[in-house]
């Protein structure tokens, strides 16, 4: 009988120990493997990410500097109004054309589309448009040659809309229309 009273509290001792102290252990370890595998993928993810950085940058200095001055001049870092209207100005004057009212908007987009100041896409996937409205007193022939040395000499443009005057065809006493062309242009900044 003291066999069988030594037997049974062994078997209540031991699930006790199991209870109190080898079950919160077991969980403990569930979670901490949990963890582990999660940062295993973490660490996979990140050498995937080196692996693509490391190969961009090996791109990136494959490009000759003749390039990436293309590449910059079509999405430029910054965005230089005063510099952007005196070229356009300049393309105007060796086309004989007189640009008027000049009006510029710049917007935030995204990758998505135009969002409102800092909502939206991180700053990764931003961009600025600048949204040109000009007025532009020529014939249609040279009105037609400024259009291609506008595209060009300058920075990439996207020609949104141009009408002929303001509402009807108001020509002047040489031949000349009064053209409204609106454009937009891009930067990172």
């Amino acid at each position: 009988m003291f066999n069988t009273i030594i037997s049974v509290a062994l078997i209540l001792v031991s699930i006790g120990v199991m209870v109190m102290y080898v079950s919160p252990k077991y969980q403990e370890i569930s979670v901490l493997r949990a963890q582990n595998e999660e940062l295993s993928a973490a660490i996979l993810k990140t050498k995937d990410i080196e692996e693509t950085s490391r190969k961009l940058g090996e791109k990136m200095r494959s490009f000759s500097p003749i390039d990436l001055e293309r590449l910059e001049r079509l999405l430029p870092p910054t965005f230089d109004e005063l510099r952007f209207v005196n070229s356009m100005q300049g393309v105007a004057a060796r086309n004989s054309v007189s640009i008027q009212n000049i009006n510029i908007d710049t917007k935030l987009a995204d990758l998505g589309g135009v969002t409102q100041q800092g909502a939206g896409a991180t700053s990764a996937e931003k961009y600025l448009i600048h949204e040109f409205s000009i007025s532009v007193s020529a014939t249609y022939e040279v009105f037609m040659r400024f259009l291609k040395d506008l595209e060009r000499s300058l920075q990439f443009i996207d020609i949104t809309s141009i009408n002929l005057g303001q509402g009807s065809a108001q020509q002047g006493s040489n031949g000349s229309y009064l053209y409204q062309v609106e454009f937009r242009t891009y930067s990172l900044k």
